[in-house]
């Protein structure tokens, strides 16, 4: 079944509309903690901090399976490296403090960091995955 959001999936599989769905933690975090859902296992290839107990798919027997949301902060094109540079230094040296961590954790997501150049990596394999997955079903990314 397609759902335009988290909400409404969620709204079907607490109903029993739904058995199973793939949900980002911060989507269904409220409801793992009061005991309404429970976690099967985790899509990212190492287990979250915020959930140490649940299993990945890979432990979970399937062992190439490994996808997880993420966000990053983005310039525009032009933007001086010096400029980046700071901005990513400065971005680290927040992100490491134990309140950003405890923020991070709060809502549902692990803190992590990267450099410039591990971004733009990270980005490049995300999309040419993301590019074979739609590729199997006929799906066009542009």
């Amino acid at each position: 079944m397609n759902y335009k959001g988290g909400a409404p999936a969620v709204r079907d599989l607490l109903a029993g509309r739904t058995q199973v769905m793939f949900a980002q933690i911060p989507d269904v975090m409220g409801q793992l903690r009061d005991g309404r859902l429970r976690a099967i296992a985790v899509t990212t290839p190492k287990r979250t901090a915020i959930l140490p107990d649940v299993p990945t798919l890979a432990e979970s027997g399937f062992p190439r399976f490994s996808f997880s949301g993420w966000q990053a902060v983005f310039g525009t094109a032009g933007m001086p490296r010096e400029v980046v540079a700071r901005l990513n230094r400065e971005i680290v040296m927040a992100m490491s403090t134990q309140e950003m961590k405890d923020r991070f954790r709060s809502i549902g997501a692990d803190a992590a960091t990267s450099t410039p150049e591990e971004l733009g990596a990270f980005i490049a394999e995300e999309m040419a995955k993301i590019g074979r997955i739609a590729g199997s079903v006929g799906a066009k990314v542009h």
